[in-house]
């Protein structure tokens, strides 16, 4: 027999995939992406969950059980401060480190060619491997202290690979503990694994916004062959993580990649033909998807 917390969370997660399957629940799922409301909700400012692992999640799991929200995310904050501190990462400002401590973690990216992850000049070396250019020149410059192929090796750059390794197995772990938690008090976690589209990679992670805006003009066939080249990979990661049950859906982050960021050409040329795939791919596994679309993308609809 069920106890009344499993029947909660029985009931809730039917509600939920029963409305994402276009069908007809007992009642509208509530599902809210409250992120750093929580924290505030909880009586924190951004501050202390983006530095306390176990609380960016148990502000989230607080905010469900006293509002009775059917569907939260695991964790407040997208990312976790001593994760990217041990890592060492280039471009990332955290509330009350660099900021105010109500504001929320903020990415910055490379404005030129001569600051950014992927140089122009390097396309055709990320088409052809895109593993290699990751792991042996794009992330010595994403962090502070590994050291490019061929340099002298530093304590800094061994600390850094260990610490790395040791923080992201923390947060992964935790993640996993504080899941089951979320389920184990009745609340469904709102998604399983993570998508961006190719072309928002390319422009948040290597090229920068600015960069890729010329890209589009000047490079335009590289572009999309760089798109392309990260398609399997972006499949294996958003395939890898999703939920095993089929239940939970994938989320894809449709933050810049629309107009006026971007042209209907280019979302019909280059956008568009390299994300279908992958998304089509994964509902041929049984898996749904969210789209959260940052924006107006009615000119895409």
């Amino acid at each position: 027999m069920l106890s009344d917390t499993e029947s909660l969370y029985k009931t809730r997660l039917n509600r939920y995939v029963t409305a994402m399957y276009n069908e007809t629940p007992d009642r509208i799922p509530l599902r809210i992406f409250s992120e750093e409301f929580s924290a505030k909700y909880c009586g924190y400012d951004n501050y202390v969950p983006a530095v306390d692992l176990d609380l960016q999640f148990d502000v989230n799991r607080r905010f469900a059980l006293e509002t009775g929200i059917d569907a939260v995310p695991v964790n407040s904050i997208v990312n976790w401060f001593g994760m990217q501190k041990a890592l060492g990462w280039e471009g990332i400002t955290f509330p009350g480190i660099g900021l105010p401590v109500n504001s929320i973690n903020q990415w910055s990216e490379p404005a030129t060619d001569e600051t950014a992850f992927l140089k122009a000049e390097e396309y055709d070396e990320f088409i052809g491997d895109p593993t290699a250019f990751l792991v042996n020149t794009w992330l010595p410059r994403f962090t502070r202290h590994l050291k490019p192929k061929g340099s002298p090796v530093t304590f800094e750059h061994n600390m850094t690979f260990i610490n790395g390794i040791m923080a992201y197995n923390k947060f992964f772990s935790t993640w996993g503990i504080k899941h089951s938690e979320l389920m184990n008090a009745g609340i469904v976690p709102a998604t399983g694994s993570v998508l961006k589209a190719p072309l928002d990679i390319l422009g948040d992670k290597l090229r920068g916004y600015v960069n890729l805006c010329y890209d589009l003009n000047d490079n335009r066939e590289k572009v999309l062959k760089t798109c392309e080249a990260l398609m399997p990979h972006l499949l294996n990661i958003v395939l890898g993580g999703a939920d095993g049950d089929k239940n939970l859906p994938s989320i894809i982050w449709m933050h810049r990649t629309s107009i006026p960021f971007i042209s209907q050409e280019d979302f019909d040329q280059i956008y568009w033909p390299t994300l279908k795939p992958i998304i089509e791919e994964l509902w041929s596994h049984g898996h749904q998807i969210i789209f959260y679309g940052e924006g107006n993308w009615d000119a895409h609809l």
